[in-house]
């Protein structure tokens, strides 16, 4: 399956758990009773699930729908989309690449590759991903994850590497 394929479940996961965050989960294992006959504990801890949760709540300040760590770029077969940055969660002391998965004809379509190529500008520290995202931005509006890394050049950000509250 490919990678937009593969955004799509997950997708339609997150609408169900929105629908019922009550229900239980299908996996075996996942979820079972620690707590004893009479307290029932169902919460998932761990390191995953803590930078699964960031990484959900940097889609807002990001402007991105679904975010995800390089590990799980590197997985996917045939993963296709755009790197966001390095974000430094909290909770975490090193930075985590992540990514925007992007459909196919989005991935391949020629604003994917405005995007790639300002970026690779902004991680080098050169002066031209200003104007190289200002382009971007002028030509497609409606790129939010362009928006904001402009928004953060203006206000005098450099790299790639941004801190997360």
């Amino acid at each position: 399956m490919s990678g937009p394929r593969r955004s799509r479940p997950l997708e339609i996961r997150r609408r169900e758990f929105r629908r019922n965050p009550h229900r239980r989960p299908r996996r075996p294992g996942a979820g079972r009773n620690f707590g004893g006959s009479r307290f029932f504990d169902y919460t998932a801890y761990g390191d995953t699930i803590n930078t699964a949760a960031r990484l959900e709540a940097a889609n807002k300040f990001l402007g991105t729908r679904i975010c995800v760590s390089a590990a799980i770029a590197d997985s996917a077969e045939g993963f296709q989309g755009r790197p966001v940055g390095d974000l430094m969660l909290r909770g975490r002391s090193e930075p985590l690449r992540a990514y925007e998965p992007l459909p196919a004809e989005t991935f391949k379509g020629p604003a994917t590759t405005q995007y790639s190529e300002a970026f690779a500008k902004l991680e080098a520290g050169d002066a031209a991903a200003m104007p190289a995202f200002a382009a971007l931005v002028g030509s497609h509006a409606d790129d939010a994850l362009a928006g904001f890394h402009l928004r953060r050049l203006l206000n005098g950000a450099k790299g790639v590497r941004m801190q997360l509250e």
